[in-house]
């Protein structure tokens, strides 16, 4: 068709108006000495810049909120590794014990006050390791660590009760593995189909941000005025102010995820070393008790058959769970005689005592303990004057 036959087509060569179409908003005249402003060109910048960090900034938001939930994922995954070790570590002890405890609770200890003070801390002591055993849910933890299963041959699980044939040698049934990946999330589950970063170019998107916000003026108010600043009507101060808002959050989002990339890998390894501590802590109380019943037993029992079996008992699990601790990287501390340390020791009392340089532990009145070389418990002490 033909620009002579249809009015609404310019000809190529057709020479436009000298006078342009009038805006539809009039453009103030720069004041004395300010550079004049091609606002229409920046306005078009500023608002093809605004749909670009809204839509930036959703997807950077969804991406933070994914990458706090990975690190702790990670964090609570490693936290739960050591627990569960520690855990088997002290459920191979107590079920080792649960025969001889039960024993020991149920002997005939009438007409002695010694065997009944005995009886009695071993029940306390089956107590506390009850107690702690259902706090931690750790009566269903296996005294070894499960192994991994068996790698699916099928990308496509076979439904129950029906048998899932076997796979050719060397043949990988690529048809069942896009059937399995598109029901998990319309083919998401290939590994190769990744989105993209959406931190990736950011730089590029801030400068930008940052150049068209310096070349619109700030608005003229009467708190700040602004010798040749906007008219707060103009809709480019509205503008203005969203991407100063857009820029400030993307850049805030840029460095937490900076913060958080740096700090994954050091978060974990806590998570390693630190993860039992909670776990660690009770059962440092039932080693307490298991420490009060051994040095309030009077020593003229230990000579009676029923005493000495008790007390051997206790002595036995004492140990056990010590070695639990020791296989875990808690240490227990007794700094008898060794120099005050306020960040390990606990000063219950100051006494003089001849020949003893000052500041030195006499005596321990509760041992502490470390966990991979933290403070978990601090030793209650006496020192010298």
């Amino acid at each position: 068709m033909s620009s002579e036959n249809n009015p609404d087509v310019t000809p190529l060569d057709a020479t436009p108006d000298a006078t342009p179409p009038e805006s539809s908003q009039e453009t103030e005249a720069p004041a004395a000495g300010v550079p004049a402003v091609d606002f229409e060109i920046i306005s078009r910048d500023a608002i093809e810049l605004l749909g670009l960090s809204d839509s930036r900034l959703e997807q950077l938001k969804s991406a933070m909120v994914n990458a706090r939930q990975e690190t702790k994922t990670k964090i609570d995954a490693e936290k739960e590794a050591v627990s569960k070790k520690l855990a088997r570590d002290f459920m191979k002890a107590i079920r080792s014990l649960d025969d001889e405890i039960a024993a020991l609770d149920t002997a005939d200890v009438s007409g002695n006050e010694a065997l009944v003070a005995m009886a009695t801390g071993v029940r306390m002591i089956n107590d506390g390791l009850k107690k702690t055993v259902e706090k931690h849910k750790l009566s269903d933890i296996k005294d070894e660590e499960p192994s991994a299963a068996p790698a699916a041959t099928s990308g496509e699980v076979a439904p129950a009760g029906e048998t899932q044939p076997a796979a050719e040698a060397g043949k990988v049934d690529f048809l069942a593995a896009a059937t399995q990946s598109f029901k998990k999330g319309r083919l998401g589950g290939f590994a190769g189909l990744k989105r993209p970063d959406p931190f990736s170019g950011l730089d590029v998107l801030t400068e930008r941000m940052a150049a068209v916000i310096e070349q619109i003026p700030a608005p003229s108010t009467e708190e700040a005025p602004n010798e040749g600043g906007l008219d707060a009507s103009n809709p480019l101060v509205a503008i203005r102010a969203k991407l100063v808002e857009n820029l400030s959050s993307i850049t805030s989002l840029a460095t937490e995820k900076q913060q958080i990339s740096g700090r994954v890998e050091r978060d974990v390894a806590d998570a390693k070393k630190f993860g039992a501590k909670k776990l660690a802590e009770d059962f440092i109380v039932v080693v307490d008790n298991m420490d009060r019943a051994i040095k309030a037993a009077p020593q003229a029992q230990v000579e009676n058959e029923a005493f000495s079996k008790m007390f051997e008992g206790v002595k036995e699990a004492r140990g056990v769970l010590l070695a639990a601790f020791e296989a875990n990287g808690i240490v227990r501390d007794e700094p008898q005689g060794e120099k005050f340390d306020p960040n390990k020791h606990e000063s219950m009392y100051m006494a003089p005592v001849p020949g003893v340089k000052t500041s030195t532990v006499i005596s321990v009145e509760e041992p502490g303990y470390t966990l991979n070389g933290r403070v978990l418990r601090a030793a209650k002490v006496g020192i010298a004057l």
